[in-house]
């Protein structure tokens, strides 16, 4: 039972962006405001120095493309109520979060470059944008297109796309030459990867091969996947799949676990396998094969054929760039003094060298301000906010409150010793590898934010009976099995409706989602999603699925822009557990969801009322009171 997600608003570094949200539940992600005054010596030391940034055709884009540095910048770059954020202090904000990444993507980039000198290798300007071009048409946009998305939807600048990401991408190609074979054994499996028949499967997942072996036999006693679903819910220490009665994404040929390779695929519908050791894990893994899925586009290998040989060598690229980076770095002497205290007493001012010629700090803060100047200081200006809202009301965090949230966080994703207990220390080395952070940033820009929402909020959360019942009844109560078909637009939902209603099968009705739904998912499984609880938060959409009986269809649901369809299988069996047994673990759950929810609304009242102008984008935020009295002011005239 996960606590709900408060942190969607909140989340503005990007490398927490896609999975600390998930990991965490409720975890604000910030950026911090951290004092790097280690990392920032005098420019004096070097300033005479060559620099190592290369300006001719050896260089990214021959040398168009070069970074503004701080003078790009204003001296002020925000005003969070009053507070002042200076350009300098964003600088070593940028340098604190993405120093080590920046510089290692920095020194890596003029190796390229000096290797391809050293070989007589040039890219040229056409040659970067050629293959920006060919990257747009790929994906069926313009140029413009192309790089707008890339800018919305990564962060990413057209000029940094090109000099970053495209110069080095074409020169390794260069230097690869000859290594990027592709055999036709390779062209096979990639299709069937791509176009092959997948298992669409249940799956329990234990730490224990005794407790593996005791629910094998049960399952074996019932192959119907209700049952197998509730033997999942119970023991299955994979939350995600546990929570959907086991169901998980279709397995597809040549990836994922080798050892569930080997048997998912000789197994037929119906059938439950025996019980799987994943070796690298030390799991042990059941499954039960529902039914073989195609996917409704298959297209032939003569006509995919070029699109897969692209992307195989892509793959191989990454593999090869490794190796011809081991090779040019042998008669390269890279010093990398960013995170090391003693040199940077011996070599003020400066994080790196590279075959004798320095790489200044501030030319390295001027690099991470610009790539991630705008990311880092909306998260700053959220840190600010919250500061000052602490202030406010007179409240401080202590560090025992932030261990408290960093134990919340262990237990909700299930990290235990052997014997059972949180696995504080695991879980923080699994959270702080798994994003390739430090664990004080962690706690800055994941811990502190939450647990300042928690202190600001947590004396107004209760917990009744009637939330009780209602915990019980979503936990353990009867669910809707069905399948769904999802669309954006109400003709489309019309027309699906029409096409249901004639055919009332499930073999139609799976048809139909995988060929019309607008949800990825459903496409992929043919509209089947986990059962439908009770008082799961979509209270619209719980009434229509439970009016329905085994193989009608609901009326066309209307959820926000979007319209459901419903075709319902039946209903699964309530979970047998006694309410007193679990009270304290409902209470507890209860508890953490309701506090989740208070703490998004606190957060966003925090931000309605704030007025902040930001320098970099040009934006600037009035409480929405002030807004409200502009308006009234703009009507009367």
């Amino acid at each position: 039972m996960k606590g709900m997600d408060v942190c969607q608003k909140v989340i503005r570094l990007g490398r927490f962006r896609k999975t600390l949200t998930g990991l965490l539940g409720a975890a604000v992600v910030i950026g911090a405001s951290i004092a790097a005054r280690h990392y920032w010596g005098p420019e004096s030391a070097s300033a005479d120095s060559p620099p190592v940034r290369q300006a001719s055709a050896t260089g990214p884009a021959a040398g168009e493309i070069k970074p503004a540095g701080l003078a790009k910048y204003p001296n002020i770059v925000a005003v969070i109520n009053g507070q002042k954020l200076t350009r300098d202090e964003l600088s070593r904000m940028c340098l604190v979060h993405f120093g080590e990444k920046v510089l290692e993507a920095y020194i890596n980039k003029h190796l390229i470059a000096l290797e391809c000198k050293r070989r007589g290798i040039r890219v040229t300007a056409k040659e970067v944008d050629d293959e920006i071009d060919d990257n747009a048409k790929q994906f069926g946009f313009s140029r413009e297109q192309f790089l707008e998305l890339i800018e919305r939807e990564r962060g990413i600048s057209a000029a940094e796309y090109a000099k970053d990401i495209i110069w080095p991408t074409l020169a390794l190609r260069k230097l690869a030459v000859g290594r990027l074979q592709v055999s036709e054994a390779e062209v096979r499996t990639a299709y069937e990867t791509e176009f092959g028949e997948a298992r669409r499967v249940q799956m329990i997942q234990m730490k224990d091969r005794q407790l593996a072996a005791r629910v094998h036999k049960a399952a074996l006693t019932d192959p119907r996947p209700d049952h197998f679903g509730r033997l999942a819910l119970k023991h299955s220490t994979d939350p995600n799949s546990a929570a959907a009665n086991g169901w998980i994404q279709p397995i597809h040929r040549h990836v994922g676990v080798p050892e569930i390779q080997q048997v998912v695929f000789k197994m037929r519908p119906g059938e439950i396998s025996p019980v799987i050791h994943v070796k690298k894990s030390d799991l042990w893994v059941i499954l039960r094969l529902h039914e073989f899925v195609q996917r409704s586009d298959v297209k032939t290998l003569k006509d995919v054929r070029p699109a897969l040989i692209e992307a195989i060598r892509k793959r191989k690229m990454r593999t090869i760039a490794g190796e011809i980076f081991k090779e040019f770095q042998k008669d390269k002497v890279v010093e990398n003094m960013l995170n090391d205290p003693e040199k940077q007493r011996q070599f003020p001012g400066i994080v790196a060298r590279l075959n004798g010629y320095p790489i200044k700090t501030s030319e390295l803060a001027s690099e991470c301000l610009e790539r991630h100047g705008e990311e880092v200081l909306a998260g700053e200006i959220n840190r600010v906010l919250l500061e000052q809202a602490l202030a406010a009301k007179n409240l401080t965090v202590s560090k025992e409150e932030i261990w408290r949230e960093v134990y919340r966080a262990a237990e909700a994703m299930g990290f235990e010793t052997k014997e059972g207990k949180v696995d504080v220390k695991r879980w923080v080395q699994h959270v702080t590898t798994e994003q390739d952070i430090s664990v004080e940033i962690y706690e800055r820009d994941a811990v502190w934010p939450s647990a300042v929402l928690k202190k600001l909020v947590q004396h107004r959360i209760k917990v009744s009976e009637q939330d009780m019942q209602r915990g019980f009844t979503a936990n353990y109560g009867e669910r809707v099995r069905c399948r769904v078909i999802v669309v954006k637009d109400h003709r489309r939902a019309l027309r699906m409706f029409e096409l249901a209603r004639k055919d009332l099968s499930i073999k139609n009705f799976a048809r139909l989602a995988k060929e019309y739904s607008d949800d990825p998912g459903g496409r992929e499984n043919g509209g089947l999603i986990p059962p439908i609880q009770r008082f799961g938060g979509r209270p619209y959409l719980e009434e229509q699925a439970f009016k329905l009986r085994s193989g009608e269809l609901s009326p066309i649901i209307q959820l926000g822009n979007q319209f459901v369809l419903i075709r319902c299988e039946g209903r699964t069996v309530p979970i047998e557990v006694n309410f007193e047994e679990v009270r304290d673990l409902l209470a507890k759950d209860i508890f953490e969801k309701k506090i989740r929810r208070e703490m998004a609304k606190e957060f966003n009242l925090i931000k309605d009322q704030s007025y902040v102008e930001n320098y970099l984008t040009g934006e600037i935020h009035k409480p929405k009171t002030a807004k409200k009295t502009e308006q009234s002011v703009a009507r009367r005239r």
